[in-house]
């Protein structure tokens, strides 16, 4: 990985500030896995590519009912 690459990397605070999670939340999430968040783990440093967090949030993406009963 080349210094620009690693220059963009976002740290695991930066990455809970722009999801609304805790920094906890995420280390849970890289320890059991299975949220489909890809991260990068350098030595004892995690870090996440911004275009992982991207695809993440546009994954997770739900959208609202069409109709609600009663209304």
């Amino acid at each position: 990985m080349d210094a620009k690459a690693m220059s963009n990397l976002l740290t695991r605070g930066k990455v809970a500030e722009i999801l609304g999670v805790a920094v906890q939340t995420l280390a849970k999430w890289a320890c059991y896995g299975g949220n489909g968040l890809p991260f990068v783990r350098l030595g004892g440093l995690v870090r996440y590519r911004m275009e992982d967090v991207e695809a993440f949030i546009t994954n997770n993406l739900r959208c609202a009912a069409q109709s609600i009963p009663g209304n």
